[in-house]
């Protein structure tokens, strides 16, 4: 039975991979089209700006989800481990700061030292570089 679930499982995440791929695909046919071909081109050009893009946000975004992890991971239950810190940091990212939870338990110099330099860089500095 365990040996049937994980087969089941398997094919469940390579059939996501090719949910993903097939899109994908669908660019080669747009190099037919004049219009859709610039597209395709503007992709192929950006790439590796994209990909540095996000290489250093990445790095960042992880910098600081390790920082509320060691600041704030032993008083909040989002910080208690990366994958809560990661979500919690791109809650803060999106617009859903969570300002009061982190304040009451770390102090407010802390939480605003914190909370103000991952605003700052991960808003006004990486994402500008992509500008």
């Amino acid at each position: 039975v365990e040996l049937s679930l994980r087969h089941q499982l398997t094919v469940a995440y390579i059939r996501s991979v090719c949910l993903f791929l097939v899109p994908l695909r669908m660019f080669k046919a747009f190099s037919a089209q004049a219009r859709l071909s610039i597209l395709t081109r503007t992709f192929a050009v950006c790439a590796v700006d994209v990909f540095h893009f996000l290489l250093i946000f990445f790095t960042l975004f992880m910098s600081w989800a390790v920082a509320g992890i060691v600041l704030f991971g032993s008083s909040i239950e989002e910080f208690a481990d990366f994958e809560r810190a990661m979500n919690t940091c791109l809650r803060v990212v999106l617009g859903e700061i969570v300002w009061y939870e982190v304040r009451e338990e770390a102090g407010p110099i802390v939480a605003a030292l914190w909370l103000w330099t991952f605003c700052f860089v991960n808003s006004l500095v990486v994402l500008n570089m992509l500008l």
